[in-house]
């Protein structure tokens, strides 16, 4: 996805371009854009360690939340594949990205069709894989003021960016009743097996 001085942003690997600012058409909203831009994109602006998309995040997300609620958390974080993740210190000064940012997650909401807002369950289970995350990625969770917060008892080892892609949309698929609609692939299967090791040889976290 790039932009320019016409006042869109275009898309990948769709191609399509969306007005900026302007009114967002659901039907020019396509899963593959949103799985190749979130994959490319990493939680707490890059600074985890090792690199976790925000894929990724949405992907586990959708494991982690209530039934019914599943395709909503998978969704949560959409909007960021036109107006990217920005940590949450900065969007407290950044007034005009938060409306435009209700605006993108509505035109997805419309697109898939999911509630928004998106309610107190979505919220919860955001909560609880940010604190895991800071956890497993950030070096522990002390003097983040998130103490009262439980985080998932096994230890988040991310996936590679071409997986964390491929999960993205297969889980979509599922989620939307047309598991297979997206080429999984050789090489995706493979990406897949060595991850699954990994995770289950460093499963235990490290920090508090």
């Amino acid at each position: 996805m790039s932009h320019n001085n016409a006042g869109f942003m275009q898309c990948s690997p769709s191609g399509v371009r969306i007005p900026v600012p302007g009114k967002i058409d659901p039907e020019k909203i396509h899963p593959e854009d949103i799985a190749y831009s979130l994959s490319n994109q990493t939680r707490f602006a890059g600074h985890t360690n090792p690199p976790m998309s925000v894929a990724e995040h949405c992907w586990r997300a959708s494991y982690e939340a209530a039934p019914g609620h599943e395709k909503t958390a998978h969704l949560h974080d959409g909007s960021e594949y036109l107006n990217v993740d920005v940590p949450t210190p900065f969007k407290a000064l950044l007034p005009q990205y938060v409306v435009l940012e209700a605006e993108i997650q509505q035109a997805i909401a419309i697109r898939f069709g999911i509630p928004y807002p998106f309610g107190d369950e979505v919220s919860r289970v955001d909560v609880v894989l940010l604190v895991t995350e800071i956890r497993d990625l950030m070096g522990g969770t002390e003097g983040w003021g998130f103490d009262h917060i439980t985080p998932l008892p096994r230890r988040i080892v991310p996936m590679p960016r071409k997986l964390a892609e491929a999960m993205w949309l297969r889980r979509l698929d599922e989620l939307e009743g047309r598991l297979g609609a997206h080429h999984f692939g050789f090489a995706n299967r493979l990406r897949l097996l060595v991850w699954k090791l990994k995770s289950w040889i460093f499963r235990t976290p490290r920090a508090k």
